[in-house]
């Protein structure tokens, strides 16, 4: 729609000053003569947003390669690559690498500079990215060598350093001012006498890891990155501690009964978002940023989305919801959002706080938005279904199936909007989408469509694919194939 709307005022404008021109008018001419003859108007029209201004989006077209759109939808180039977010379409963070194999050559492919900035002989190298970094393996001459996203070369291990990885895999970890580099082995009793390796983003600093438990830890496979922090996850416990480089423990709490380094002061540490950690003390939930800062404390369920939402408290009583009390139990289900069972339904968390919702036996809550709510369960026949519930009246809507060949689905959208595909025994679609209001805004026949980021969808409609507003329009688009 912007972009037909954009042609339009175009053509006007020329129109215009053609017709400007062949009327002759004098006053208008000494009126505009200050600024070429022509004054026309400022572009207010929306602009669309796809995706983050630090994104690109890839959309893989019909000949396997992805073509790169900013997030206004400006095509800004091509590359190879797989996808990972569902198959044909995903985004991916501007300071990156994407990594190609095309069964004889390896294609490192810069998102930065939007260039491919490294190529080796598949059948004699291996390559690993992590981010804005890329490890190559040269197993023939025993070298491994760290690039950035700009194909500089930071650190290469020489041949002797490492092990064979005959009985392992190489791994690195993206840190905030630098990466980490070690040999991973399936029989972690023995350990590599050599690495892990922490180079600086610059490359012009680099030293071992020599503590032995941060050295079975990345090993074993038990390391995360968070800022210049290391989390490691403790098999016996189930719980994370966040340790520095030297192998001091900052924040957590580990059986000491097992790993002799504990601290009493933290009980369990969880990851909230990629900048943020929290530590459920006696005394209430602490947020913690990448420099292990202290940024804010939950003592209550008002604040957004806590991870597994410490504000649920056993035996607690909601007054604003009917006086019910939960069972202090949070449980994700599957769901994107925590929740707690009720004597009558659940409390859901949510952007705009919490509301309730009735449940009938077996029902659970799996996914919802601003405007609309799905519940999945159990048929008699252990087969799963859903039901589509509008949040403003608890009307249920439609109830997926699969009877005869005939199925209902149903995905949400942002904006508190909703996308249901029906699909019929003889194989032909209808697709409907539904605003935050449960007013028809878009329907077609034999299209599929997904939710995407921003309010807009995910269409393949004949032979094209892309993404396009809630009203059908195209935002940016590629040929798929031939449609059937």
């Amino acid at each position: 729609m912007w972009r037909r709307d954009r042609k339009e005022r175009r053509i006007a404008a020329v129109l215009g000053v053609c017709l400007w021109a062949a009327a002759g008018v004098p006053g208008l001419a000494a009126e505009n003569a200050a600024v070429g003859g022509i004054q026309l108007a400022e572009d207010t029209s929306e602009k669309p947003c796809i995706c983050g201004e630090d994104e690109y989006v890839l959309l893989l077209n019909k000949n396997n390669y992805a073509e790169i759109y900013d997030s206004q939808g400006n095509a800004v180039g091509t590359c190879r690559a797989i996808l990972d977010s569902y198959y044909w379409a995903a985004t991916i963070p501007k300071d990156s690498l994407l990594c190609y194999n095309d069964g004889e050559t390896w294609s490192v492919f810069s998102m930065q500079t939007l260039q491919t900035i490294l190529e080796v002989p598949a059948e004699t190298h291996s390559c690993a990215i992590s981010g804005d970094a890329c490890l190559v393996e040269d197993p023939k001459s025993g070298t491994i060598s760290l690039y950035n996203v700009s194909g500089t070369l930071l650190y290469q291990f020489g041949e002797g350093d490492w092990l064979s990885k005959e009985d392992g895999y190489t791994r690195i970890l993206n840190l905030e001012n630098g990466y980490l580099i070690g040999l991973c082995r399936y029989d972690s009793t023995e350990l590599p006498p050599f690495g892990p390796v922490w180079v600086s983003k610059d490359g012009q600093e680099h030293r071992e890891i020599t503590d032995s438990y941060l050295k079975q830890a990345f090993c074993e496979g038990r390391v995360s990155a968070f800022g210049d922090y290391l989390m490691i996850y403790e098999w016996n416990t189930s719980m994370s501690a966040i340790y520095d480089l030297e192998g001091t423990l900052r924040l957590g709490q580990v059986d000491s009964s097992i790993y002799p380094r504990t601290t009493d002061n933290f009980s369990y540490i969880w990851n909230a978002e990629p900048a943020l950690v929290l530590s459920q003390m006696p005394e209430g939930t602490f947020l913690y940023d990448t420099k292990l800062q202290e940024c804010g404390q939950l003592s209550n369920p008002e604040i957004l989305y806590p991870a597994y939402c410490a504000g649920f408290l056993e035996g607690m009583t909601y007054d604003e919801l009917g006086g019910r009390t939960c069972d202090g139990f949070v449980t994700y289900n599957g769901s994107a959002f925590p929740y707690t069972r009720t004597e009558d339904g659940c409390l859901i968390y949510a952007a705009e706080g919490l509301f309730h919702v009735p449940l009938n036996e077996g029902e659970e809550p799996a996914e919802l938005n601003a405007s609309y709510l799905i519940l999945s369960s159990r048929d008699e026949e252990e087969n799963y279904k859903s039901l589509l519930v509008w949040r403003k009246s608890g009307e249920v809507l439609a109830e997926s199936r699969w009877e005869n060949g005939e199925s209902l689905s149903f995905a949400l959208c942002g904006g508190g909007c909703m996308i249901l595909e029906e699909n019929s025994e003889e194989g032909s679609s209808i697709l409907t989408v539904r605003d935050s209001g449960n007013e028809v805004c878009y329907t077609s026949e034999n299209v599929r469509a997904q939710s995407w980021k921003n309010g807009y969808m995910l269409l393949e409609r004949g032979i094209y694919r892309g993404i396009a507003d809630l009203d059908g329009n195209w935002i940016v688009r590629t040929i798929a194939g031939w449609s059937e």
